[in-house]
């Protein structure tokens, strides 16, 4: 639920964004945004790490990924102008350090799942064991160098490396859902007299339309997703 909450508002911040601009401030502030979707993302990561069945799981987040992929992509194409691929999504997630999170998102998120939809992992003795066993791992993997600011190639190596799997289904899904943002912005910007923008909008929906029609995501929104798309 936090994940969908912080995503829209990061969605609803780059909005804000204006033609024939850098919107360099702007994307100043969706940067604190998206580390603080990572710890979020980072956190799901950690309170999963030692389940059995990650798939039992995946259903639990899959909406909050597909918002988060949806703010990251648009935040990408805005600075690019861009679709960005599931290559580039998986390097940007781990490749995030936990201990650059912002503050506020260490006190919010530090426990992991403790009981939020999609990360409450445990029940009884069991869980609340996994649940320690999540705290000790996060306060591992982000255990700032408190030694220089600028870390040494010794401590790059030692520093604890995550990875976490973004699916096929969720990269898709959030991409399709991104097309309503890029139009959206496409009629703001007509709106205020930069015609040049949306017809890169448009050329970029086509081809993305045109690539995504022969794919079968066998998931029960896709079609209507798609559907919405044309």
């Amino acid at each position: 639920r936090e994940l969908t909450i912080r995503s829209k508002r990061l969605i609803f911040l780059l909005h804000r964004a204006k033609p024939n601009d850098k919107n360099e401030k702007l994307l100043h502030e969706a940067e604190t945004g998206t580390k603080d979707l990572l710890g979020i993302i980072f956190d799901i990561h950690c309170a999963l790490l030692d389940l059995d069945d990650y798939c039992r799981f995946q259903s639990k987040i899959s909406f909050g990924m597909q918002e988060f992929i949806e703010a990251i992509s648009f935040k990408h194409f805005i600075e690019t102008r861009t679709i960005i691929t599931k290559q580039q999504l998986q390097a940007s997630i781990n490749s995030f350090d936990p201990s650059s999170r912002p503050k506020s998102t260490k006190a919010s998120h530090g426990g992991g799942g403790r009981g939020r939809k999609g990360a409450g992992v445990g029940r009884g003795r069991k869980g609340r064991a996994r649940r320690g066993d999540t705290e000790s791992k996060q306060q591992a993997h982000a255990q700032p160098d408190t030694a220089s600011k600028t870390p040494t190639a010794a401590a790059e190596r030692e520093r604890p490396q995550w990875e976490f799997q973004v699916t096929w289904a969720d990269y898709l899904l959030g991409i399709a859902d991104t097309t309503g943002e890029m139009m959206r912005l496409a009629t703001t910007f007509a709106g205020q007299g930069d015609v040049k923008t949306p017809m890169q909008i448009l050329d970029t929906m086509q081809r993305l339309y045109a690539a995504l029609i022969p794919v079968d995501v066998r998931h029960r929104e896709w079609k209507k997703k798609m559907d919405t798309f044309s």
